[in-house]
């Protein structure tokens, strides 16, 4: 397990994650929480597997809201 976690990509902190959320709704210009879809789409494509999309979508859902 310690070998394999080497090679694992660094996860993200959830300041980044925040920071990275706001950006992403100031540059798609979103309006309100039926667009969350799309915010977690364009996130999941620019994060991959650096952050832990739970995560991501509950910081997204406090954004909206």
């Amino acid at each position: 397990l310690l070998v394999l976690d080497k090679y694992m990509p660094e996860m993200m902190s959830e300041d980044a994650i925040n920071k990275l959320v706001t950006k992403t709704i100031l540059e798609l210009g979103v309006v309100g929480p039926q667009d969350m879809g799309k915010i977690m789409v364009h996130l999941k494509g620019s994060i991959g597997d650096s952050a832990d999309m739970g995560l991501v979508s509950k910081i997204v859902k406090e954004k909206l809201i």
